[in-house]
């Protein structure tokens, strides 16, 4: 029988399940409390909470068949009626938005008008201040209806508005009998375009069926050891040292209390352990990783209703950012087959909509705790959002492949600072000013429009500078991509105010290095993503890796080598402000602990662009004796050398610890610089390719 936590964990979605189902089997309505709602057991966004409900043994967080048909007697099904909540049974969203705001059949026992509180972690349950006082249905639904509309009769039965059930419920799992068709109907259907259809095929498809039916889709794994709990929880925490600090979208205070789902709890262990020194700790996550691909496809596949879970989105995402960056091909080939199921997740959750302005949950009536839940939830909501956009668009800036999603769709606004965001409790929360702010309630595509990058920049937390870069670079990538390959006269992209806004957050990261000493992960992230998008704004327009291939083995002609000089001299100051740019993103990685995913990609496009300047215009340059030494690569603002070398192109360029890469020794020795780099860089996987690249470059 399930127990009293398990109760406690029903969630306002579930009550979606129970509506649906109380024309279906009345026997199992859960019932609630018809006076008083309980007290909430603790502060659980919505990645946390759990349903459960077993499939061959496993929790999948799905509807309430496991749950008891009846509790205390004092307790009555929820109504609706009359709340304004009708409507929002029949949206497409996770309606435990607000999961613990109001607990509806927690269990708890009335005492002698006071609430027993189930018991808390020890280490979570320090955090919640006070008891909380529970929203009623009607007051979650005035806050929904407030910034949305409810759902019209008519406009529920659009194709897609599908209320998810098991896939016992929903999938045609049983073939009608068809061979009982007399031949001369099946006759008048034959037209005979095409020759007829084998018995073989058949066989074939009846053989793949039988197959399907007393084996596993997946091939089996060869061996399946889960590594205890104490490593799991090790990898969880460095995953939190290490990868949170650059992509911190995850709510670390409500991470890993009771009800933090399993599969997101093993996604996190799995790019934990990609920092791991222990033995063996990168197969393992390699193999960790194959599961939760795996895990996240059977829950969905039994009950469609985990797709619209956070966690299970929350899992994916993680997911992809690993195969996409774990340095297998196999692993990257599925990541790209399956780029589209984090984004069709999240539009289908409503991600990239606003939900709740800021100014709106500002005036809500409510205790301090329940404003600190309600804008946890909304800023996790959107954090996940601007996540899936990142990851999406970083297959154009790190892969050169087409993101699904643009600029416009993103409507929600820009993710908050991260002081308030990591606060472990309301009264922490409560002492962070800007944290409702309705000022920076700006949406990407307001920003493009104003142009008003750098307002924003200091306003917001370490996502949501990350977009904002990654907009910005964007915007450099579509540009460069309008030179490549639209016909000449035709109309590109302008990307002079987005390298306008590049240059100064460049300033301001600099000026900031020492100031922001806690935050110098996400720090060297952005410095190398800023300096990323200036080297190919001011690059010659050249696809990078075939460039230097056919240079490297000889297969170009005489003539398309005079060509490619020309293009590379066109415009010398950019090509040798590209040229800094590289370098200083060079050495911002040799010199900075960069975690995150897009390092390694980032660092081999600017050792690229490094190689193609030394072979193509610098090995044949000549300098008089006496010329400066011009050193490029460092974050010295005030450089008058290196100025005057962009514009004259005066001066003997070297990088620290390089020398000058301008000849074939020094170029050598920046591939062996760079090969060091890149070394640096093993949490991700995909430095291992790139390895390898370089070593093919530094081949005699």
């Amino acid at each position: 029988m399930p127990t009293e936590d398990s109760f406690n964990a029903i969630s306002v979605d579930s009550f979606g399940h129970q509506r649906e189902s109380q024309h279906q089997q009345p026997e199992k309505r859960a019932r609630t409390a018809a006076g008083s709602s309980p007290t909430p057991a603790s502060f659980q966004p919505d990645h946390h909470q759990a349903t459960p409900e077993t499939l061959g043994g496993i929790s999948d967080n799905g509807p309430l068949d496991s749950l008891p048909s009846t509790v205390n007697e004092n307790y009555q099904p929820l109504s609706t009626e009359h709340t304004g909540l009708e409507g929002l049974w029949d949206m497409d969203i996770d309606l435990n938005f607000f999961p613990s705001l109001f607990d509806l059949g927690s269990g708890v026992e009335w005492n002698e008008g006071h609430h027993s509180a189930p018991k808390e972690p020890e280490q979570f349950a320090a955090r919640i201040i006070g008891p909380l006082t529970p929203l009623t249905p009607a007051a979650v639904a005035e806050i929904y209806n407030g910034s949305r509309s409810p759902v019209l009769e008519e406009e529920a039965m659009e194709p897609r508005q599908y209320q998810p059930s098991s896939i016992y419920i929903d999938a045609q799992l049983s073939f009608p009998n068809m061979e009982e068709i007399a031949a001369e109907e099946v006759d008048q259907e034959d037209l005979a375009h095409v020759p007829a259809v084998s018995q073989s095929a058949i066989n074939q498809m009846t053989q793949l069926a039988l197959t399907i039916e007393t084996k596993s889709t997946y091939p089996p794994f060869i061996e399946i050891k889960i590594p205890p709990a104490p490593i799991i929880n090790a990898w969880v925490q460095l995953y939190f040292e290490h990868f949170h600090p650059v992509f911190p979208f995850l709510h670390k205070p409500s991470f890993g209390n009771r009800d933090t789902h399993w599969l997101l709890i093993f996604a996190v262990s799995a790019i934990g352990a990609q920092f791991s020194g222990l033995p063996h700790s990168q197969d393992c996550s390699r193999a960790m990783n194959e599961m939760v691909r795996r895990a996240g496809s059977y829950l969905c596949e039994n009950h469609n209703q985990n797709g619209r879970e956070l966690w299970l989105l929350q899992a994916v995402l993680l997911n992809q950012l690993a195969l996409r960056y774990s340095g297998e091909r196999r692993a990257l080939e599925l990541a790209e087959l399956l780029q589209a199921l984090p984004v069709m997740l999240a539009r289908r959750k409503r991600l990239f909509t606003a939900y709740l302005p800021h100014e709106r949950v500002s005036h809500l009536e409510l205790p301090l705790d329940q404003k600190w839940q309600i804008w946890a939830i909304d800023e996790e909501r959107r954090r996940t959002g601007f996540g899936i956009w990142l990851m999406d668009s970083a297959f154009e800036s790190d892969f050169d492949l087409t993101p699904l999603m643009r600029i416009h769709e993103m409507q929600n606004s820009i993710p908050q600072e991260e002081k308030p965001w990591a606060a472990s409790s309301a009264q922490i929360w409560a002492g962070f000013p800007t944290r409702m702010t309705t000022k920076s309630s700006q949406t990407l595509l307001q920003l493009a429009s104003d142009a008003s990058w750098t307002t924003m920049w200091n306003k917001t937390g370490v996502l949501g500078k990350s977009a904002i870069l990654q907009q910005l670079l964007s915007i450099i990538e579509e540009g460069r991509r309008q030179s490549l390959y639209c016909p000449p006269g035709a109309s590109a992209v302008d990307c002079t105010v987005a390298a306008d806004a590049l240059r100064q957050i460049l300033t301001i990261t600099h000026d900031q290095g020492q100031e922001l000493m806690s935050d110098l992960k996400a720090l060297g992230a952005h410095r190398i993503l800023t300096l990323s998008a200036l080297m190919k704004n001011d690059m010659p327009e050249t696809p990078l890796l075939s460039t230097v291939l056919k240079l490297k083995h000889n297969r170009y002609t005489d003539l398309e080598i005079d060509r490619l000089k020309r293009k590379w001299s066109s415009s010398p100051p950019r090509t040798r402000q590209a040229i800094v740019y590289a370098a200083e993103l060079f050495e911002t990685v040799r010199s900075t602990y960069c975690t995150h995913y897009s390092a390694p990609a980032l660092l081999f496009q600017a050792v690229l662009v490094l190689w193609l300047y030394s072979v193509i215009l610098g090995q044949s340059q000549e300098f008089p004796s006496d010329a400066p030494s011009v050193i490029i690569g460092s974050a010295n603002r005030s450089n008058t050398n290196r100025d005057q070398w962009i514009e004259t192109g005066l001066g003997r360029v070297k990088i620290p610890g390089v020398g000058s890469f301008l000849s074939p020794l020094g170029l050598e020795n920046l591939l062996n610089q760079s090969i060091s780099a890149m070394g640096g860089l093993k949490w991700w996987g995909i430095s291992k390719i790139y390895l390898q690249l370089l070593a093919r470059l530094r081949a005699k």
